[in-house]
């Protein structure tokens, strides 16, 4: 565009050579690369300003988009870490719960295997003690057996009836003291197993008592477990019934919402018209309100403006009273689930 308008200058200049003068001439060039300036600069103010007011559009359209994005991302990173949290907690229990049962198991189980060592050595014991009794018995026979061929060896031997005689009162005196010796051994006998069955049934009943404490003691734990099982479902049942409420306020409030909108922009039926004109006067109510606010604030405020935020918080009162009616009902719902439980 630039050489455009040199060139045309030029032709013009040569065109006027014939008939103006040198001075003239000088005066013309140097309008024309004047003009030719003006226009450069100028041309290049608008463009300026016109690439500067798009990069400001694009950038406030990029700030508009990152903000937008950044409060999906927040509200979708603290749902994922509500659930990772509850999905942890859940882990948590579960995992405590089976640990303490194997800790208890094996208690139980430790006492149990100590009980039936002892009784495994109270019985070798008897066995041990039995054994040698017998074996004492065994050689007494023996002995008695024994000198019983003697004598009669010796009789055999010795002719003399006093030495026999005297070997006799001599051999009744020693069976004498022998069976005085046996009889005291089997008294001492007689006490040592009367001893060994009130030791065994002490035991006995000491064991039945400790067998009895056990019993009662998985009994407990038992009771305990289905007790926490009985609570984990009401609670569940209970956290059940309160997301199916959140989510029914939810949807009841959203509906509410939107039903209070179009109600305010395109009624069909009778009802309809009827909550829109309760609206309207809710809103004239509300618009001097509305407008003393922001005559307060220092706010300059058309009465269309006033009247559009009056229906908006108009909408937000009528959506909060829903709302709380269908919290008071939730509550009595709860009460209701937690007295049948407890009944």
């Amino acid at each position: 565009m630039i050489h455009k308008h040199l060139l045309t200058a030029l032709n013009r200049i040569n065109e006027r050579i014939l008939r103006i003068s040198l001075l003239q001439l000088r005066r013309f060039a140097v309008q024309v690369v004047l003009v030719v300036a003006f226009q450069r600069l100028f041309r290049r103010h608008k463009t300026k300003v016109r690439i500067g007011l798009e990069c400001h559009r694009q950038k406030s359209a990029t700030t508009i988009q990152s903000m937008f994005r950044r409060i999906l991302a927040e509200n979708f990173v603290k749902q994922m870490i509500w659930k990772q949290n509850m999905a942890a907690i859940d882990i948590q229990r579960a995992f405590r719960g089976r640990l303490g049962r194997k800790i208890a198991l094996a208690r139980i189980q430790a006492v149990m295997d100590e009980i039936e060592r002892k009784r495994k050595e109270a019985l070798e014991q008897m066995k041990h003690r039995t054994a040698v009794q017998a074996a004492i018995r065994i050689q007494r026979y023996y002995k008695a057996r024994h000198a019983r061929k003697q004598l009669k060896k010796m009789i055999h031997k010795r002719r003399n009836v006093l030495l026999i005689s005297r070997e006799m009162e001599e051999y009744e005196q020693k069976c004498v003291l022998e069976s005085a010796i046996i009889s005291r051994r089997a008294v001492e006998q007689r006490e040592a197993r009367k001893t060994q069955l009130a030791l065994k049934q002490m035991e006995e009943t000491k064991f039945r008592a400790q067998k009895k404490l056990l019993r009662e003691a998985q009994r407990k734990i038992q009771l305990e477990e289905d007790l926490r099982l009985k609570k984990m479902n009401e609670i569940k049942m209970k956290n059940e019934m309160k997301r199916k409420w959140e989510k029914e306020i939810q949807t009841t409030v959203k509906s509410y919402r939107k039903y209070c909108l179009e109600c305010l922009k395109d009624p069909k039926s009778k009802s309809d018209r009827k909550f829109r004109k309760h609206l309207n006067d809710l809103t004239k109510k509300r618009i001097n309100d509305v407008l003393k606010r922001a005559d307060d604030r220092g706010i300059q405020m058309e009465l269309d403006a006033a009247r559009k935020v009056s229906q908006i918080e108009v909408i937000e009162i009528l959506v909060r009273s829903k709302q709380d009616e269908m919290e008071k009902e939730m509550k009595k719902d709860l009460l209701r689930f937690n007295n049948q439980q407890s009944s």
